[in-house]
């Protein structure tokens, strides 16, 4: 009754104008069922009366949520949600005001008795807006999300709301929802979604979203500890207040959750109050809300029985329990003793009956009461809240109140009120976090980096963005962080925060078309307006707390306080608005009549293609990409060129076109090799490309590092033939050129191959040729090439083919110096390089203990830099080296799983050999036909492929497992086979064994024993 009567002489929303815009919304159609049947037999009259009454209705239950009313359309009309103004909550005033437009319309009726019924279809997401007023004829979102809502009010069943799958996930749980299936949308490819709405949830919008909830706390120990303090004031009889102030986002719900279950307030009796955007016209919305819901939400939040109500309190005033019952209610209670007062009357004393009812509860128990998100309470919950605060009789309650900074009620500076300001989290507890998020592990680390530097340490950003990316990956199949998709959660509370800005919102959108920093200056010339507009514009944002002054640098200089608030305000621009702006920036750049504090390629790159230069842009992805490369982040790196060869598929016939695409395809197949691997088809397609354009062009400058790409692919795929065609070429190629850099890649190249190839001899002396020829002071020139070091890892080869020729201490020497020199280098690809090649010439030397420390630091530097190859071939090692120290089991589970991954690189080389010591674990466990499988797979590898480094390995295998199974006589034969091939190769690593293996079998006694 208060509240209806409050409402009542509420005046109705003044006319806004706005400009068009690209942003978020949620849009309703609506509709009469049966409308056309109903007007065949009804006077037009009549029926036009009964329509007028049904909009009016309707547009009533829409406006009292903040709808904005389009255009009507016989008996149905468009409503927006988060236009012209954005709203945090749009989606849930959109869904309450459809319910109520439903429950309103249920009264309605024709002449005839028939009843009017109404259906609704709601839908969020994107589109564009032109200028319109309310009401106005031609009101039209361009975009899906518009085609959708109408199409889901079509299907809606009698009085039903129904909305679409992305209205859902904005709404989270506030809803109980009955899948109605998925249907056929004009326009749209896959089927769409739809969603019954049943009834309004009694959570909060914290309580309602699980993922939020469930959330781990981190970094916030200090905040625990100060209000555990405050808390015990209060019990030892001494009233407080805490005051938690925080930006949205910051975790000020989750904070009070977490001391909601702390074991310090376990004896407390405690009242949870809530307050939301869309009810702060609703006088003491919170408290009525806690009256009708109070228990359920109290359940909800693992409180249980101790929640306490305000409505059920022992002791209360007649006068006191009445008020409360009528405020419950909402009917009048009927009680005498109000019946002599008057509206103003019964309000006055409806504050003190609730300030009261909390004395009363204090009076038995320490109680703690919690008002969440003060910034939205409506002017009479402030008064109760003030009134609360302000008492002196409470010696045994606490008031825990959440706010956002633009709340500043004039009790804050009492002595007994405690603020407390959340700060974003520290960039660790930021990580904390996000390793704690369910599927977060499953991301690679640079889109863990990258998801960390878009939240800027705000766990809602954070936890939606992660949300958002494993959704994401799991819809496509792509996992990656791109700028400017913001999460459909976040997008209605940046836009609404943005929106508040009158005319310095233009202003914030153009900073943010600069970047995350910009100068004043730059600002003026780009905005072309005035410097003191500019001026009042910047100082309402550092007022909002959009932006901050960088006191770091010396001329003035702005940053956005986050990256998304940035993103936010860039992603509203219409795209010819960002286009004309980005080639205005990028002009004024070029030059020189402004300055940029950090010039990056990337940023340059893309001002020039959001300003559709894509040449110009994809020659600043180039050097972004090559930096990246210099600095070994390969992820990024593969980001920043793929983003380069996007813009070079759009340069048309632009003659610069072919060579642009020729330096980005060669650098994308260098990250290509340290992150996916050398055999994935990408990297194939990637250098074939490249092949492609050197004949296109007749560029035979980059025909070297062309067949060197191409070379070691087809080296990791094992095809040989083809890698030595292309091996001899490149050593054709830069003998003729005499060129000393390309002649030790081409020497790498045939001491690799030999090795593979069981040329041992031939192999090392390639390699010390190229060693001899070596110049560290051409390195740079290398790195151009090679995503590692040749010195290093020609050394690595050596200790390997040394190993094989039986010189194995000769061997261990130069791995440990290959290893010492790439740990001096501090390149990540070629440090992994030399960690494998350490532990592998252990493993052939069957030197299996103390290796654990180097696979594990072997294990952190591959995920922490995404090197898929040598992620896969640490795993082969450990499950090795754990089969030869004993742990025969787990190292052959570790090695068959390790296995598959490796095969999904489309890597082949040297997977006879780990297939080798797979069959070796396979036969000490006594599974010998899986073993004698192994060996059979592995020997048809070799015989397709021509590897043949462990052709004298595989074969003594086979004979032991031939002697075991008691064919001693195929078994000597074997061997024998296996020492003929072991002289043929000078493999005295293989040869020693086999003739030990030899006098076993002639003595029949184990060669197990005898080798080992």
């Amino acid at each position: 009754m208060l509240i209806e009567r409050a409402n009542a002489g509420a005046a109705p929303p003044a006319r806004v104008e706005r400009t068009g815009e690209r942003r978020q919304m949620t849009i309703m159609f609506y509709d009469m069922v049966d409308s056309t049947a109903i007007a065949t037999r009804c006077d037009p009259e009549d029926f036009n009366e009964v329509v007028d009454h049904f909009h009016d209705t309707v547009e009533a239950a829409v406006r009292s949520f903040g709808g904005f009313v389009g255009s009507r359309v016989g008996d149905g009309a468009v409503v927006y949600f988060g236009y012209p103004d954005a709203q945090e909550d749009a989606a849930e005033r959109a869904v309450l005001s459809g319910l109520r437009a439903v429950e309103r319309t249920r009264d309605l009726a024709f002449p005839d008795g028939q009843a009017v019924a109404i259906r609704i279809g709601i839908a969020t997401g994107e589109g564009v807006i032109n200028h319109r007023e309310e009401g106005e004829s031609g009101n039209e979102v361009v975009g899906n999300v518009a085609n959708l809502a109408s199409r889901l009010q079509s299907c809606a069943p009698r009085g039903a709301v129904v909305i679409s799958d992305g209205t859902r996930r904005v709404l989270g749980g506030l809803f109980d929802l009955d899948d109605i299936g998925s249907f056929e949308v004009k326009g749209i490819a896959e089927p769409v979604q739809a969603w019954r709405i049943a009834e309004r949830l009694p959570h909060d919008r914290y309580v309602s979203v699980p993922h939020r909830a469930e959330t781990p706390l981190v970094g916030r120990e200090d905040f625990l500890d100060t209000m555990r303090a405050t808390f015990a004031k209060c019990v030892a009889g001494e009233g407080r207040t805490v005051l938690l102030i925080g930006e949205p986002g910051v975790g000020k719900s989750r904070l009070a959750r977490a001391f909601l279950d702390d074991a310090a307030v376990a004896a407390a009796r405690c009242i949870t109050l809530s307050c939301s955007a869309h009810s702060k016209e609703t006088p003491l919305h919170p408290f009525v809300r806690h009256l009708r819901h109070g228990h359920a939400a109290g359940k909800s939040k693992s409180v249980n029985d101790r929640e306490a109500s305000l409505g059920e309190v022992k002791g209360s005033r007649p006068e006191d329990a009445a008020l409360i019952i009528e405020l419950s209610s909402a009917e009048p209670s009927g009680a005498p003793a109000l019946a002599p007062m008057s509206a103003a009357q019964r309000l006055d004393r409806t504050i003190d009956a609730l300030v009261r009812q909390l004395d009363l509860i204090s009076s038995s128990d320490p109680v703690l009461l919690v008002f969440e998100d003060a910034h939205w309470a409506d002017a009479t919950s402030l008064a109760v809240l003030e009134r609360a605060v302000e008492a002196e009789g409470f010696k045994r309650r606490m008031l825990l109140i959440t706010a956002r900074p633009e709340f500043d009620p004039a009790w804050r500076s009492l002595p007994s009120v405690g603020l407390l300001h959340l700060p974003p989290l520290d960039p660790a507890y930021a990580g904390a976090l996000l390793e704690g998020l369910p599927g977060a592990d499953r991301l690679p680390p640079s889109v863990r980096r990258a998801i960390l530097s878009r939240a800027d340490g705000v766990p809602l950003f954070l936890q939606e963005l992660t949300r958002a990316t494993i959704e994401l990956a799991a819809e496509t199949g792509n996992v990656a962080v791109n700028e400017y998709e913001l999460p459909m959660s976040l997008q209605d509370s940046l836009l609404a925060r943005l929106d508040r800005l009158g005319p310095a919102k233009r202003i914030a959108q153009v900073a943010a078309v600069i970047g995350q920093r910009f100068t004043r200056d730059l600002l003026v010339d780009l905005s072309e307006r005035g410097s003191a507009e500019v001026a009042a514009a910047l100082d309402q944002l550092i007022v909002l707390a959009l932006i901050e002054p960088d006191q770091s640098r010396a001329e003035e200089q702005f940053v956005f306080r986050h990256v998304l608030i940035r993103e936010a305000a860039y992603s509203a621009l219409l795209r010819a608005d960002r286009r004309r702006l980005n080639q205005k920036l990028l002009d004024m750049l070029a030059t020189g009549s402004s300055a940029v504090a950090e010039k990056s390629p990337a940023r340059l790159a893309h001002y020039a293609a959001e300003g559709g230069q894509y040449g110009v842009a994809a020659e600043y992805w180039l050097k972004a990409g090559l930096a990246a490369l210099a600095k070994s982040a390969m992820p990024e790196a593969k980001g920043l060129l793929h983003r380069g060869l996007t813009c070079a598929a759009q340069m048309g016939d632009d003659p610069a076109r072919d060579h642009s695409e020729l330096q980005l395809q060669l650098a994308l197949g260098k990250a290509l090799i340290a992150t996916n691997g050398y055999a994935v088809p990408e990297t194939g397609t990637a250098f074939e490309r490249a092949r492609q354009l050197c004949e296109s062009t007749g560029n035979r400058q980059e025909l070297l590092a062309v067949l060197h790409g191409l070379w070691i692919h087809d080296l990791l795929c094992a095809r040989l033939t083809s890698a030595q065609s292309r091996a001899d070429l490149l050593q054709e190629e830069a003998e003729r050129a005499s060129d000393p850099v390309w002649i030790v890649v081409a020497c790498r190249a045939q001491g690799v191959l030999g090795y593979v190839t069981a040329q041992f001899s031939r192999a090392f002396d390639q390699l010390e040729r190229g060693l001899s020829l070596f110049d560290p002071a051409l390195r740079p020139d290398y790195a151009k090439i090679l995503v590692d070091d040749p010195r290093v890892v020609m050394r690595v080869y050596q200790s390997w083919i040394l190993s094989y020729l039986g010189e194995t201490e000769r061997g261990l020497i130069i791995a440990d110096e290959a290893l010492a020199e790439a740990r001096a280098l501090a390149q990540p690809y070629n440090l992994a390089h030399a960690l494998s090649g350490w532990i592998l010439v252990r493993l052939f030397n069957r030197m299996h203990d103390n290796l654990e420390p180097l696979i594990d630091e072997l294990a952190k530097l591959t995920r922490e830099h995404e090197i898929s190859f040598y992620a896969a071939v640490c795993e082969i090692m450990r499950g090795r080296a754990r089969i030869g120290i004993g742990e025969v089991e787990e190292g052959c589970r570790i090695l068959v799983q390790a296995l598959d991954v490796y095969r999904a690189t489309g890597s082949l080389l040297y997977l006879p050999t780990f297939m080798m010591w797979l069959a070796e674990g396979l036969m000490r466990v006594g599974q010998f036909d899986k073993a004698i499988e192994v060996v059979g797979d592995a020997e048809r590898l070799m015989d397709d492929t021509g590897m043949a480094n462990d052709v004298a390995g595989i074969a003594l295998l086979r004979g032991e497992l031939q002697q075991r199974l008691g064919k001693v006589e195929e078994a000597k034969r074997t061997i024998d086979q296996a020492i003929e091939v072991a002289e043929r190769q000078g493999a005295g690593l293989h040869l020693i064994r086999c003739r030990a293996a030899k006098r076993a079998v002639d003595k029949d006694e184990s060669i197990f024993a005898a080798i080992e």
